[in-house]
């Protein structure tokens, strides 16, 4: 099995929405704009693309950006957890790229 990120078009498998970000953009947005992205959301998630990934629900999970300074180490654990073949190096390929070795390093926010 190989690591599946990339699709044809070159976009990820996954896209990530800022939540905080979308927040502040309907505070200073009009009601227009934050209906009609209420109604993507809501739309999407009835088409069952999107999921908002609610502790303790199937559909749980934790984002990690390869800009993250702790990313490195975590996807290193990962990839040795996962063993000697495809999918761990793919993973072990991302770890090279993660933590101090991205040129965006920073601390999470």
């Amino acid at each position: 099995m190989r690591l599946d990120r990339n699709g044809p078009n070159g976009r990820g498998k996954y896209a990530v929405i800022k939540m905080r970000r979308l927040e502040q953009i309907a505070q200073l947005g009009s009601i227009e704009d934050v209906a009609t992205v209420g109604i993507a959301l809501d739309y999407l998630e009835r088409m069952g693309v999107l999921t908002y990934g609610a502790a303790g629900t199937a559909d749980e999970f934790f984002v990690m950006m390869l800009k993250d300074r702790n990313a490195r180490p975590a996807l290193l654990a990962y990839a040795a957890s996962a063993g000697d073949n495809d999918y761990g190096r793919d993973v072990t390929g991302l770890a090279i790229r993660a933590g101090y070795m991205s040129p965006w390093c920073k601390d999470p926010d």
